[in-house]
């Protein structure tokens, strides 16, 4: 079996390795980096609150604070959940 290099290693453990190091380049484990996504979670809570019990559609609910920590690590900004053009972005990407 000939060796794949390092974009396509040969088993599961250099995969991991190379995902966690990368990881780490961009700063995944950081505090503030935490304290963003928790921030996320309590806006998103909020809003799940002010369904009061009712039933409630939760398409794209969960996507817009993701769509947030990701883009406030790597573009440094984050976006109001109620914006226009973050609601398009989001449905768009899926």
């Amino acid at each position: 079996m000939r060796q794949r290099g390092m974009f396509w290693p040969d088993d599961t453990t250099q995969k991991r390795k190379i995902v966690f190091r990368s990881s780490r380049h961009f700063g995944l484990g950081i505090k503030s980096e935490e304290s963003s996504a928790h921030e996320e979670i309590s806006k998103l809570f909020q809003h799940l609150d002010k369904s009061q019990g009712e039933a409630m559609s939760v398409k794209g609910v969960f996507n817009i604070p993701t769509f947030n920590v990701v883009a406030h690590r790597f573009l440094g900004e984050k976006y109001p959940h109620d914006d226009p053009g973050l609601t398009k972005v989001v449905d768009r990407l899926g």
